[in-house]
């Protein structure tokens, strides 16, 4: 029997936005310990990303974002990501802020007493400072080189008429005015708040919003790292994008289509419920999986087939999952029945009809639980990936689900 040979495309890259920890004029330290208050669904999302996307791009000004991947997971399962190519970044060089006196969107870097700071610094200065930095570490060239070649850069000087004018663009916009609570006259209201100011005032991009900060420069703010993120996404080629920014209010102001990597997210924490897979995520932040492990797996022909399947059949549609998995075990020579957790998500979701087996109400709680699979269909169905994730982690991992 010949395989039929599969269609090469270009990689699904995921941008996780979620992982970027602006810089502000704070130390490292306040903003590590802001974003490790609430890391646990980020680094789940990543890593659950690293079986659903060929690449996963971080987007960083001064990597700090690498520094506490490698304080979480450790300097070697992040050289295992890097040399899978499973892991990248996007580097933007320089930040953005909100100046008031009529300046606008602007970028900026700095520098002083013969020193650039870490996020408008060469990129592999970054790198150096931001690796040392991790608890333990030391510098490493090789570590550093290897995270270099993994990363692209841009800079903020070159995107700064496009922000500003998409921005302004924006905050024109009725919904986003109202979702923000902006006043109507913006004009006159930015105008006064500049007049407020014995000189210009710099209101930096951050996702720390202060509170003396009036809601149109919270505002303005907002819509411009939404728009940076989308620009960095289409950039680098990314597929789907997760943020923990107002990205949809933004994308509903512009009119337009939305990355889709929540609705992904979603959709594959369905799926773990009705395959009664383990939490992968949590397992390798626990030390009970190893990152070596899952990346292996992903990189298999059986892990090709089913990001295939799984981007194709049911990423936008977490309801629809359960069905396409039931159509998945119907690969199979007629199955005698469903499992029972099938049943009871699709009755709690109302799905309705099932192809070839009748409404939900039709069947009885006696139902026998089989993943039963004909030797015949080996290699050929995203079914044997599935049972091989549920494979990968030991009991005490899905306990944990």
């Amino acid at each position: 029997m010949t395989t039929p040979s599969m269609e090469v495309t270009a990689p699904r890259r995921l941008y996780a936005a979620n992982m970027w920890m602006y810089f502000t004029f704070e130390n490292g330290q306040p903003r590590c310990d802001r974003f490790l208050a609430s890391a646990k669904p980020v680094f789940k999302s990543l890593l659950e990303g690293a079986l659903l996307y060929d690449e996963i791009v971080v987007p960083t000004q001064d990597f700090l974002a690498l520094t506490v991947l490698v304080g979480i997971l450790g300097k070697q399962a992040v050289i295992e990501l890097v040399e899978s190519e499973t892991l990248k970044f996007v580097r933007l060089k320089g930040t953005f802020a909100y100046a008031n006196n009529d300046l606008g969107v602007v970028a900026f870097h700095m520098s002083g007493e013969g020193k650039e700071y870490p996020f408008c610094a060469p990129t592999e200065q970054a790198i150096t400072v931001a690796l040392t930095s991790a608890p333990g570490q030391s510098n490493d060239p090789g570590f550093v080189r290897k995270i270099l070649d993994a990363t692209t850069e841009v800079r903020a000087m070159e995107l700064e008429n496009v922000l500003r004018q998409e921005t302004m663009n924006d905050i024109k916009s009725t919904y986003l005015r109202s979702h923000f609570a902006m006043c109507d006259d913006l004009r006159s209201r930015y105008a006064e708040l500049g007049r407020a100011q014995a000189e210009a005032k710099m209101h930096i991009m951050t996702d720390k919003h202060g509170e003396s900060d009036a809601p149109e420069i919270y505002g303005i703010i907002s819509v411009l790292r939404m728009n940076l993120d989308l620009w960095l996404a289409q950039h680098v080629g990314c597929v789907d994008g997760t943020s923990s920014g107002p990205i949809g209010h933004v994308l509903k102001g512009k009119t337009e289509r939305s990355l889709a990597g929540q609705a992904a997210t979603t959709s594959f924490a369905t799926l773990r419920q009705v395959a009664d897979l383990p939490d992968l995520g949590a397992g390798i932040m626990a030390g009970q999986i190893k990152v070596d492990q899952l990346i292996k797996l992903a990189k298999t022909r059986r892990g090709e087939q089913f990001r295939q399947w799984f981007h194709d059949a049911c990423r936008d549609d977490p309801i629809l999952v359960a069905k396409e998995y039931v159509t998945l075990l119907r690969e199979i020579p007629r199955a005698q029945s469903l499992p029972i957790r099938i049943l009871r998500f699709l009755a709690v979701n109302a799905v309705g009809l099932i192809p070839g087996f009748g409404t939900v109400a039709n069947f009885t709680i006696g139902v026998v639980d089989s993943f039963f699979i004909e030797s015949w269909l080996k290699g050929n169905s995203p079914k044997y990936f599935i049972d091989d994730l549920r494979q990968l982690a030991p009991p005490q991992v899905s306990a944990m689900k």
